[in-house]
């Protein structure tokens, strides 16, 4: 910035007609430059030791060095542009203009090489959440394994107790034993395999591996998907715009329902949104339950992931018309009503800035506070959104009150030897109830846990996006600042050279000089649309709808490709558009005929710099928008790993209460042959373990439900993130 200012601050002291003395301001402008330029190429080589660090550190890549510091060789374009056949006011002007470009070639490598390090990060997160999804799925199956264990001690228990009875149950013990030492086997196989598959994902950190996560199978169950529908050789989660069959399925019945009826898009809006800007999720999963009673819960979600394709937690007019096509109303909105009201917006935003600020005005929270609170906000939603049922727990609670009211009554009710039958199989009974909470709890944990890591790698995998469309965004920085180097010069060459005075006839090389840099500007303009509409391609991936359908090409791209030079351009019909960018160059070179034409060489130039610069400016907008969709993709990841970990601190003392419990066991197996009435007094305290037990439970399993909810309430806070910067200005100008 520092430099570009220098070298617009030494145009204008050349180009006014002013006192000559305020010409040779271009010196300590140029002075500045290169200080500027020297600095730059010092801190790049900062940037570049870290960012080798860091793509070092997951396996990734180091982008190569930037060409521009090599040698310091940067000086030479520099003692070139001094050296030009002019006035030295103009000379230290084109320096100044050669070094801001040359600052912006270095910025453009350092965020090419940053764009490189972060796809690596990326695919590094990506490939951790592939590796911890069958981590979970592994621990899913070995959270079985304590109910095994709770269970062959108590069979252990019961035939030690009742060893000394003849009773017919004690043929059944071995059988128990063996048949809870086969399912023990059984889940620690499928466990080791998972845990494999989970070592095959973590072996290479920048491959993704070839076998589907657990995560997709869930997700192509859920869409009615055939396994021949996938490819997760190439990605593991899709990000097309494409419907999955049960879309196809759902759309020609809705399309023909609202034909019979003789409505359109609009009055189902109207319906659906109640008044209100957007269709929520309540009302749209009220109204496809009752248009189809056969789709599951599961299925409606995946439709309302269809439907919002913003992620935005509401359903546009917009949105609802892209899939159900436009209505008059929707129509009307691209007329000239819309256009006076986009006015009026844009006229009440202007006067807006002249506003007085009032005294509530001071008192307002901060974006900052406001996020969080929209996140508080949403975690609330999410609880209340989740309805865990008690039935199940009033039922087996009456079968534990009934058991332990049982064995407190024994010692004093039934015999001796009933009494020493009783009480152990009572102990048990509650153990196995216990344990069982315990691990109903556990595998719910581990279920939501797959989820936020399916999260997690949609998050990932848009990061690799955004680092790839960063890759192709990065050198419109040093073309930004090359086209505006071209413009500079050719207004210092709108003089004719020094030695023209003696030699006149060599007129032709100034003039050739000006078409060159004319063609040349025409050039770069067109590439850059053409870098443009590149970047614009990976953005809208990015922001596209997240399905597991594989039925697309998905073109996989990293940056060892890219700096290979085996980039992705754009298609035949783009290209039109990338000639279109020629049009004004060359016409303004053209036109007005009878203008001199060094002065339609300055027009032709400046017009490309502006076009160049305005494709800068589109393709940081659409990156933007890119971020903030990744930005709620992983926000609805951090949600979900919140619940998990709220999840987890439920459930960490259920282990100590089986334990306490299995421990209670023992000593009713021994008391009941010493003292009945203290080993009757031990399943109350059973009792009372397996009601810790299963509250924990049940509340591990309400934050589990919660994360699975994640992907459907997470409404983006509604911030107005340039109410700030609009206040400063409106502070710049009244001030």
């Amino acid at each position: 910035g520092v430099s570009t200012a220098a070298a617009t601050i030494s145009v204008i002291c050349f180009a006014e007609e002013i006192a000559p003395a305020v010409q040779w301001l271009t010196f300590p402008c140029l002075l500045v430059a290169i200080c500027c330029a020297a600095l730059a190429a010092n801190r790049q080589k900062g940037i570049q030791f870290y960012i080798k660090q860091a793509a070092q550190s997951v396996e990734g890549r180091v982008p190569p060095q930037c060409w521009v510091t090599g040698r310091r060789w940067w000086i030479i374009p520099t003692a070139i542009a001094v050296a030009m056949p002019l006035d030295l006011p103009r000379r230290f002007t084109i320096a100044c203009a050669v070094l801001a470009t040359e600052i912006g070639v270095m910025m453009s490598s350092s965020f090419t090489q940053l764009a490189a390090a972060e796809f690596y990060a990326a695919r590094a997160q990506r490939v951790w959440a592939r590796s911890s999804a069958w981590a979970q799925e592994a621990s899913t199956e070995s959270r079985a394994l304590p109910l095994n264990s709770a269970v062959a001690i108590i069979n252990t228990l019961l035939a030690t107790a009742l060893v000394v009875f003849d009773t017919p149950i004690n043929p059944l013990f071995p059988i128990i034993g063996f048949v809870v030492c086969y399912q023990a086997l059984q889940s620690s196989r499928v466990a080791a395999d998972n845990s494999e598959k989970s070592k095959i994902e973590a072996s290479e950190i920048q491959a993704i591996g070839t076998a589907a996560p657990p995560f997709l199978d869930r997700a192509v169950a859920t869409e009615n998907l055939s396994q021949g529908d996938q490819n997760p050789s190439l990605s593991a989660v899709k990000y097309v715009n494409v419907r999955s069959s049960m879309m196809d399925d759902i759309l020609p019945n809705l399309k023909d329902k609202l034909e019979a009826e003789g409505r359109n898009t609009d009055s189902l809006f109207e319906a659906l949104a109640l008044g209100r800007e957007e269709v929520t999720w309540p009302t749209f999963r009220e109204f496809f339950m009752k248009f189809d009673t056969s789709l599951t819960n599961g299925q409606i979600e995946r439709l309302w992931l269809v439907f919002d394709k913003n992620l935005s937690g509401g359903i546009s007019r917009q949105e609802l018309a892209d899939i159900l096509g436009r209505g008059e109303k929707t129509r009307s909105n691209l007329g000239w009503s819309n256009i006076k009201r986009a006015f009026g917006r844009l006229v009440r935003r202007i006067m807006r800035l002249f506003d007085e600020k009032k005294a509530d005005d001071y008192y307002e929270p901060s974006p900052a506070n406001r996020a969080v609170d929209g996140v508080q906000a949403s975690l609330s939603e999410l609880r209340l959104s989740v309805r865990s049922s008690e039935k199940d727990w009033l039922r087996t609670g009456a079968v534990v009150a009934v058991s332990s009211t049982a064995a407190v009554l024994a010692p004093w009710v039934l015999s001796e030897l009933l009494t020493e039958v009783l009480l152990p199989i009572v102990g048990a009974v509650l153990v196995v109830f216990s344990v069982s909470s315990e691990a109903d709890a556990r595998r719910s944990i581990a279920g939501s846990k797959v989820w936020a890591s399916e999260l997690n790698e949609i998050a990932s995998t848009q990061e690799e996006l955004l680092a790839v469309g960063a890759l192709y965004k990065a050198r419109l920085l040093a073309l930004t600042g090359l086209a505006v180097a071209v413009g500079i010069t050719c207004i210092t060459l709108e003089e004719p050279f020094s030695f023209l005075l003696v030699f006149p006839r060599l007129a032709f090389l100034q003039t050739g000089l000006q078409i060159g840099m004319i063609i040349f500007q025409a050039v770069l303009a067109s590439w850059c649309v053409g870098r443009l509409l590149t970047v614009i391609e990976w953005t809208k991936r990015v922001r596209a709808k997240v399905t597991a359908g594989a039925n697309n090409f998905y073109d996989e791209e990293s940056p060892r490709t890219w700096f290979r030079g085996k980039r992705r351009g754009v298609g035949a019909f783009k290209r039109l558009l990338t000639l279109g960018a020629m049009a004004p160059v060359i016409f303004l070179s053209i036109y007005p005929l009878g203008t001199h034409f060094a002065k339609r060489a300055v027009a032709s130039t400046a017009c490309g710099a502006l076009i160049v610069a305005t494709v800068l400016y589109l393709a940081e907008y659409v990156t933007s928008r890119a971020e903030i969709a990744q930005a709620a993709r992983m926000r609805t990841f951090a949600m979900s790993d919140c619940f998990c970990a709220s999840a987890e601190q439920q459930g960490a003392i259920l282990p100590l209460v089986s334990a306490a419990s299995i421990a209670c066991a023992g000593l009713v197996t021994f008391l009941t042959e010493v003292n009945p009435v203290y080993a009757s007094a031990l399943t109350v305290l059973q009792a009372i373990a397996w009601i810790v037990a299963s509250r924990k439970a049940v509340a591990s399993k309400f934050e589990s439900e919660a994360a699975l909810k994640v992907n459907l309430n997470t409404m983006s806070p509604r911030v107005d993130a340039g109410k700030d910067p609009v206040r400063r200005f409106k502070r710049f100008i009244l001030n």
